[in-house]
């Protein structure tokens, strides 16, 4: 009986499982500027579950890959958070995972999901949101990746100015200073 119900779940689990990065929950059809004020105040309820959706498909994505082999998935978890943001802008965690999970180097020598997380961090930190985290995870981004020491020196003196360690104010110094270049990665 044992075996027979493994294997029933088993087959119930292989059937049901979304094949692809595509599948499965995406943004509702509604733009966030619509849905927010028809939602009756439970906006931050579809942000979340737009958010969790991203983790869940940040957790599906491989260790290595190429650009293609995962552009539908790097898109699709660019728009969950991308939504999750539009719906409650001042969802730091959500920021923090755009700037933590976005960006992948890939194993053909590039970096997919920069430009995604660069947008929507300098969203955040124009929001206003407090977490001194968003504002220097754009500034990482755009000094490693992008070599844009003048924005990554910008970003960094935000961070101090949202309560960031002393450090990160010597970053901003030394982002103008030493025209830091970026990683050499073709950027996407």
């Amino acid at each position: 009986m044992l075996v027979a119900g493994t294997t029933l779940l088993r087959f119930v689990t292989e059937t049901t499982h979304p094949g692809s990065p595509g599948a499965g929950f995406d943004v509702p059809p509604l733009p966030a500027q619509v849905l927010k004020p028809l939602s009756s105040g439970f906006s931050n309820l579809v942000a979340d579950a737009c958010f969790l959706e991203a983790v869940q498909l940040h957790a599906e994505r491989p260790r290595r890959s190429t650009v293609g082999s995962w552009a539908e998935g790097d898109a699709r978890l660019a728009r969950l958070l991308d939504y999750a943001t539009d719906l409650d802008p001042l969802f730091a965690e959500a920021y923090r995972f755009a700037g933590d999970a976005l960006p992948r180097e890939t194993s053909d020598g590039k970096v997919a999901g920069v430009r995604a997380a660069i947008r929507i961090l300098k969203k955040g930190v124009a929001a206003g949101v407090g977490d001194w985290l968003v504002a220097f995870d754009l500034g990482y981004l755009e000094m490693h990746y992008v070599g844009d020491s003048e924005a990554a020196a910008s970003a960094f003196v935000e961070a101090t100015a949202r309560g960031a360690p002393a450090f990160v104010g010597d970053l901003a110094g030394r982002a103008r200073r030493e025209r830091m270049p970026p990683t050499g990665l073709e950027v996407q």
